[in-house]
């Protein structure tokens, strides 16, 4: 709750800002940006003003117009200089040629493909075509949501155009409720997952388990890092996400795999 509070924090205090489009050919020579607890004094600003803590994750050169790009734990970005006790929140572009390119949406999706390659694969419940999968995508899913039980039952159609669904937790309400219990037992079985998942979707008791819950406290946080803003919440291979599900879901998943793949291999 302390970061979706700063994340309102952030929304409010600056609604009346907007995105600001850089035209820049040459990105300007990377700053020496300092570290985190250079910036103690916005993650003390926020934290006055939410009234929860804030912590400042990372702090790298956003590589135009002299800003500094602060990640707030939270998953939020905003923008300043090194010295000077000003922010700036909003879109960041660059202009190449005749190509605009939204700098901040960017970096989102390469801390999105950084966090990817961290998942284990016994962190998530995975939905597999008969045939060798074509893409994948990561869904952060709660069993008390409307929106995630009508996906689940999209997983058939899925699965027969070649797309692997990996079911991650994420628990809307947090620890209060029985959600959070539910998919404990699921998480936490020794036995078939998928199966508990199809019940506990389907709106049947599970047996309680008994085991840490490790999982579902650290999935609570990966979420709001990838700029979960519901459930479900859909990461793509090529670091895009998006909160909802769509009907072009299928597609955006082949594409980003493809986008994906073209540029692993040019590097």
């Amino acid at each position: 709750m302390a970061t979706k509070k700063v994340a309102l924090i952030l929304a409010g205090a600056f609604a009346g800002i907007t995105n600001c489009a850089i035209a820049n050919d040459n990105p300007t020579t990377a700053l020496n940006c300092g570290a985190p607890a250079d910036f103690q004094w916005l993650a003390d600003a926020l934290g006055k003003s939410s009234g929860q803590p804030a912590h400042i994750q990372a702090v790298t050169s956003a590589n135009a117009l002299s800003l500094c790009e602060v990640r707030l734990e939270s998953g939020n970005l905003v923008y300043s200089r090194p010295g000077d006790k000003t922010i700036m929140v909003g879109r960041l572009y660059g202009v190449s040629g005749d190509s605009i390119v939204d700098l901040t949406q960017t970096s989102l999706e390469a801390t999105n493909q950084s966090l990817l390659k961290h998942i284990k694969k016994d962190d998530y419940v995975a939905y597999s075509p008969s045939q060798p999968a074509k893409a994948f995508i990561y869904v952060m899913t709660d069993v008390d949501c409307a929106y995630c039980r009508k996906l689940h039952k999209e997983i058939p159609d899925l699965n027969k155009a070649g797309i692997e669904v990996r079911y991650l937790p994420y628990v809307r309400s947090g620890r209060q409720g029985s959600a959070w219990n539910t998919m404990s037992n699921v998480w936490c079985a020794a036995g078939d997952r998928k199966l508990l998942l199809d019940e506990a979707m389907g709106g049947k008791k599970l047996e309680r388990q008994e085991c840490g819950e490790t999982v579902l406290d650290r999935y609570q946080d990966f979420g709001r890092q990838t700029q979960l803003q519901g459930t479900p919440h859909i990461l793509f291979s090529d670091g895009r996400s998006q909160s909802g599900s769509s009907a072009d879901l299928v597609s955006k998943a082949l594409s980003s795999a493809s986008s994906y793949t073209a540029t692993n291999s040019a590097q």
